[in-house]
């Protein structure tokens, strides 16, 4: 069976000859406040636990005592490498955008056209010269 290691041991570990007010001057908080974490009587914020990882270079699933591994995956690695799945989703998605730009682009050219006849039918129809509010009032 798996032993479950606990967050207030991580910090600890994690802290090493470092004192407490080290750490919680690295993530920005008080000292008293690291002392509760590390005794287990309260819980950081998301941000910090992010500031936790990101100053000691360790996963959050570490520091939660779900991994044994402890250091952050490269980016590129096999561990942070998308799978084939995501990667034929991204592709679909990438012909999808295309497809919608080319669609786009036939929208606004065919918008002008309208544009452009509409205009010169305007100027080569003669108007009667009465407006629609003498029109209707008649």
């Amino acid at each position: 069976m798996k032993r479950v290691i606990s967050f207030s041991l991580r910090l600890r570990e994690l802290r090493g000859k470092r004192n407490q007010q080290e750490m919680a001057d690295l993530v920005g908080v008080s000292k008293s406040t690291w002392s509760r974490w590390e005794k287990g009587q309260s819980e950081p914020a998301i941000s910090e636990i992010v500031a936790i990882c990101g100053i000691s270079k360790v996963s959050s699933d570490w520091l939660f005592g779900i991994s044994e591994t402890k250091a952050i995956p490269s980016p590129g690695s096999a561990a942070t490498a998308p799978c084939q799945s995501c990667r034929d989703k991204d592709a679909v998605i990438s012909d999808l955008a295309s497809a919608v730009k080319s669609q786009q682009k036939d929208i606004s050219r065919l918008m002008e056209r309208d544009e452009k006849k509409t205009a010169s039918s305007a100027v080569s129809s003669p108007t009667c010269g009465t407006r629609e509010s003498e029109a209707v009032s008649a």
